[in-house]
């Protein structure tokens, strides 16, 4: 967090309502000082291990502001080009920070200020005020071209768009009406759940609290506000600051956030102090602790990517006018750890299963109350006893949406005697666009030709409990591209079309298959969303239907960057490049790489501050294959190691798949044993460890094996 010293503040003249109403009456310094003090600390205590002060100078008497000088979207600074003559020497002093420690930065030509700035879910809101200008908005949209640019227009006297808006989570926002222009204020009602202030509590700053994380600091008289946002499951921290008000700002103008490494491209890794942190964990400390190597699976992460996702779908909808809803399955087979499912659980909309396994699993997890019982998706070849257990559940009461992927399967299900309704879904068989070798099929051995999709609804009534609302496809999100699967998209919605013109049950397209996914860096979400939302009003016109509900099953995505490893580097073995080789083997933990020739983000966890050398890594087998590269990039960039020096690297977005994929708790590669396992996960506003188990024992792989005894080994003698 970066702050600047009040020693130099000056009173000047006012800057806007709440500081002209006290302009006369002064301001006392000594508390103002206190209260920034009081401030600082409750920062270092609660969540900022590092707190910058930024050098500030007589000349400069507002720089205590520092939240107007500059602001950050992923890896790009931007210095903002101050609207009054007496703060434009403050960027100067932004600027020799930023080259103290390297850093690059990109100047703005047209009047912006940062309080005019709020970031959200590569959606940026900017404030059209006094100090920020109509140009700004352009200016900002050719530099984040993957992100939302929203403007909002403010009324006269009020200074920053964080003097009348503060966002609290993606459903809840605390905004003031007569601040606000009136076109503005109803796209933000679209977007959030508004908690209305009074002007009073705008001059008392009400919408200027700093959010981290789960933690809202906030001045301590707006007491009606800061409970109703308590009441969104946030903690607050009450902190003194009404001298601050006097003077037209409050906490979040007196604070910016900064990451100031721009060698990690995932927004929840940063580095401090030379060392990787994942959101606010230090993974240095985890393995001086935990021991390696290392598994850690990190819950919040879940919770934040379903979340993240329901909020750039639902605000597209609104502000696009779309008349159907979006619902978020969460595809359960890309993880069965019960930290992933459940959690998913709490936030989806939906589970969406593949095996009988997979189905008993969640049965377990809503019989026990542990999540609150939500609709399941039953997808997969459906044998007797996935088919019975479909069946079972059905009659029990559970709410099943069972996608029927062959003719036999319907039948099975229309000679039934349910005891409540089953909603059923059509799979849509797709032609194979995904590759060129012409052995493939020419459709993909899922789905329903059109004669038998007509077969089914013309036989599906037969059964009064059986109700038809779903017409489902999936598509490749590991492979996936944009065009391919527009193609795919558009050839599913005329089945869609059709079959909702015959039948007005028909009101949903489940899209599956997942979002798309880069393990590497960040993907463009907004985009994603806005093209699957405009191609449906499109089609939905083109057709003459209504716009349908969407379901989306996403699994990867879900769980991908809940995951990491940690290894240590054991040996280095020169050559041309040299082999950092790792205390486990990339065949056992990571199937993937060469299996499928994925690539994962790779990062060292310390020494950062060493030179970054090109190395190539292996796994500590004696298997030619058991190395690590990149296809797609130049070899991989790692510090060097001095003498006596230990260098451990995490291997990132490792959560889908890998674990399932190796074999949980068996026999590995070359008899490697599994890591150390932890999960990281939130209660109460603390972060707590959950260490599930040590690395595997030897004794383990003797019973595993039959090596156990003497007894088991001589009945293999002849």
């Amino acid at each position: 967090m970066i702050l600047c010293s009040v020693d130099n503040f000056k009173q000047i003249e006012p800057i806007n309502k709440a500081e002209e109403k006290y302009f006369k009456q002064g301001i006392d310094l000594c508390k103002l000082k206190k209260q920034h003090e009081t401030f600082k600390k409750a920062l270092g205590k609660h969540c900022y291990q590092r707190i910058d002060i930024i050098r500030d100078d007589e000349n400069c008497p507002e720089q205590v502001f520092v939240r107007d000088v500059a602001f950050k979207v992923d890896n790009t600074w931007c210095i903002c080009n101050m609207s009054t003559h007496i703060r434009e020497k403050e960027t100067s002093f932004f600027i020799e920070y930023l080259q103290n420690h390297g850093k690059s930065f990109y100047q703005f030509n047209s009047k912006i200020e940062g309080g005019d700035i709020i970031v959200w879910k590569q959606t940026i809101f900017i404030g059209i005020s006094e100090r920020t200008s109509e140009e700004a908005v352009t200016e900002l949209s050719n530099l984040f071209k993957d992100y939302h640019i929203i403007p909002i227009r403010l009324n006269k006297n009020i200074l920053h768009l964080d003097c009348a808006l503060g966002i609290i989570n993606n459903s809840w926002a605390v905004a003031c009406p007569s601040a606000i222009n009136a076109e503005s204020y109803s796209i933000l009602s679209k977007i959030f759940n508004i908690i209305e202030i009074t002007e009073e509590e705008q001059e008392n700053m009400a919408t200027n609290f700093l959010k981290v994380e789960d933690i809202v600091f906030c001045e301590k008289s707006n007491k009606r506000v800061n409970n109703l946002i308590k009441k969104q499951g946030f903690k607050i921290v009450e902190i003194e600051f009404n001298e601050f008000h006097k003077l037209g700002g409050s906490i979040r103008c007196c604070s910016l956030e900064y990451d100031l490494d721009d060698y990690i491209c995932k927004r929840y890794l940063n580095c401090k102090n030379n060392q990787l942190y994942y959101n606010d964990v230090n993974l240095y400390n985890l393995v001086q602790k935990y021991g390696n190597p290392l598994k850690v699976g990190y819950t919040q992460t879940v919770k934040n990517r379903i979340e993240d996702l329901k909020f750039l779908f639902n605000k597209s909808i609104k502000l696009n006018n779309y008349k159907g809803k979006y619902y978020y399955a969460n595809a359960n087979k890309a993880s069965y750890y019960a930290e992933n499912v459940i959690t998913a659980g709490q936030y989806a909309d939906f589970y969406e299963t593949s095996s009988v396994s997979d189905l008993a699993i969640v049965k377990r997890v809503l019989s026990k109350n542990i999540v609150n019982k939500k609709k399941i998706i039953c997808n997969g070849i459906k044998d007797n006893e996935y088919f019975e257990l479909i069946v079972q559940m059905v009659d029990e009461g559970y709410e099943i949406l069972d996608i029927i992927d062959n003719v036999e399967e319907f039948e099975k299900l229309l000679k039934h005697n349910f005891k409540n309704k089953i909603e059923v879904g059509l799979r849509v068989k797709l032609k194979s666009i995904y590759s060129n070798n012409s052995k493939i099929a020419e459709y993909e051995r899922f789905g329903l030709y059109d004669s038998e999709i007509d077969y089914i609804m013309s036989k599906y009534k037969l059964n009064p409990n059986i109700k038809l609302t779903t017409i489902h496809y999936h598509q490749r999100s590991s492979a996936f591209d944009l065009n391919k699967f527009k193609q795919s998209l558009q050839a599913a919605f005329e089945v869609y079309a059709k079959s909702a013109k015959k039948d007005y049950n028909i009101v949903n397209f489940d899209i599956g298959g997942g979002c798309p996914y880069d393990k590497i860096t960040e993907y463009n979400y907004y985009h994603y969303v806005e093209t699957i939302i405009n191609t449906l009003l499109h089609l939905s016109k083109q057709y003459g239907v209504q716009e349908p509900n969407i379901i989306q099953e996403n699994g990867r995505y879900t769980v991908s960057d809940s995951c990491f490893n940690i290894y240590k580097i054991t040996n280095v073995k020169k050559d041309d490049i040299p082999w950092y080789i790792v205390n486990d083997s990339f065949m056992t933990s990571l199937p993937n790489t060469w299996a499928l020739g994925e690539e994962f983000l790779i990062l060292p966890i310390n020494l950062l501050e060493n030179k970054k050398i090109p190395v190539r890594l292996a796994g500590n087998t004696c298997d030619c294959d058991d190395v690590y590269y990149y296809q797609s990039q130049d070899p991989l960039i790692l510090p060097e190691i001095k003498n006596g020096q230990t260098l451990y690297i995490g291997i990132f977005g490792m959560g889908a798949y890998q674990e399932i994929l190796s074999g949980i708790g068996g026999i590995h590669h070359c008899l490697n044993r599994e890591e150390n396992d932890l999960i990281i996960y939130k209660k109460h506003y603390k972060t707590n460890f959950f260490y599930v188990r040590k690395a595997q024992r030897l004794q383990f792989l003797f019973k595993r094996l039959l090596y156990k005894n003497k007894c088991v080994m001589k009945k293999f003698i002849n």
